[in-house]
């Protein structure tokens, strides 16, 4: 099994297969055959270097153009085990269906430490909610404001040190950053609601789940990626943490999701291709070293690991950057300022990947 440091594996077995041996274990639903069956691939380690996987589903409709692409997330925290079985169910419907007009990028389990806890926790094995450290603009001011004052310092809702401080977030971002969905979905649980962030419109109801927004908080995948990125993010709340929908339940999840992505998402996409990003960012990066003053630091690859946050307000960020750090994390800036009113992306906050 996984243990709490490494993941030991056996002669001839790959770190999936070990994985899917550990959550057989774990999940009344998910037997190690039908794990092995959705052929997850390895695309970063958790805390407790356990594999986040990850599995394409391109589409199989030749249309003429890009089709659109969705990203779907489950287990964001790690007791919500119903999430990671629906989306397992989901994963074999798409394996299984001839024809896809979508190119699907599907993460079961983003929280396996907090899974594979003793007690399975909503946390990770940092103690940090994931669901409140991704880097979104207020992030960095509000998350542990709110944390304290509205929370009561609450630890299973714990922001982190700093927004995106956690290995999971961080390669969640890296996700949006390289795919660009044109939508996510998020499968969670217990509240029993459908809820839904980003631009017009929402879908009035998935299944047996109804629309009840539940609000944005400081730091999560909805203020991130809905509010920030303008990206449509629906998050399904299940009516419990262990149970997973019926057959019946389920079949119907997904056609309403099906209908809803069929008539908001656009038959093509309209942006370029994802390898395009490297080059807009590394123009954003070099906007940022030159209003701090540093124009002639070079781009090396460290860059590449850093992931970029744009501020709604130049202000609710530090105006020093000093020795290469500041309270987002190490950058490649030695010195110099950034000033409050030079814009947004002159004031980017820049978070080394650790």
């Amino acid at each position: 099994m996984l243990s709490a440091g490494n993941a030991v594996q056996a002669a001839g077995v790959t770190e999936p297969q070990q994985f899917c041996k550990s959550l057989a274990h774990r999940l009344a639903h998910v037997n190690e055959a039908r794990c092995n069956a959705a052929q997850l691939e390895v695309g970063a380690h958790s805390v407790q270097k356990r594999p986040l996987l990850v599995r394409d589903f391109p589409q199989t409709e030749t249309t003429g153009g890009e089709p659109p692409r969705v990203l779907m997330v489950g287990a964001i925290h790690g007791d919500e085990l119903a999430a990671v079985e629906l989306v397992f169910d989901w994963m074999h419907r798409l394996d299984t269906t001839k024809e896809r007009s979508v190119y699907w990028r599907v993460a079961p389990l983003v929280n396996p430490d907090g899974l594979f806890a003793r007690n399975p926790t909503r946390v990770n094995a940092a103690g940090v909610d994931l669901n409140r450290n991704f880097p979104a603009p207020d992030a960095a001011t509000q998350a542990l404001k709110y944390w304290i004052t509205k929370t009561g310092r609450d630890p299973h809702r714990y922001p982190g040190v700093a927004p995106a401080s956690e290995p999971e977030t961080r390669w969640l971002v890296e996700q949006i950053a390289k795919f660009q969905p044109d939508a996510i979905i998020s499968v969670h649980a217990p509240y029993g609601v459908l809820d839904y962030d980003g631009p017009p419109e929402a879908p009035h109801k998935v299944g047996y789940l109804r629309l009840q927004p539940i609000g944005t908080y400081p730091g999560s995948l909805g203020d991130y990626a809905g509010l920030s990125l303008g990206l449509p993010v629906v998050t399904l709340e299940l009516p419990q943490s262990t149970r997973i929908p019926t057959k019946e339940e389920s079949s119907r999840m997904w056609a309403d999701l099906g209908d809803w992505l069929n008539h908001h998402l656009p038959a093509h996409r309209h942006t370029a291709p994802a390898q395009t990003a490297s080059a807009a960012i590394n123009d954003e990066k070099r906007d940022f070293l030159e209003a701090a003053g540093e124009p002639d630091v070079p781009i090396d690859s460290s860059w590449a690991e850093c992931i970029f946050t744009s501020p709604a307000s130049a202000s609710r960020w530090p105006t020093q950057t000093t020795a290469g750090s500041s309270l987002f994390g190490t950058c490649p800036v030695t010195s110099g300022s950034v000033r409050a009113d030079t814009g947004a992306v002159a004031s980017v906050p820049w978070i080394r990947a650790m």
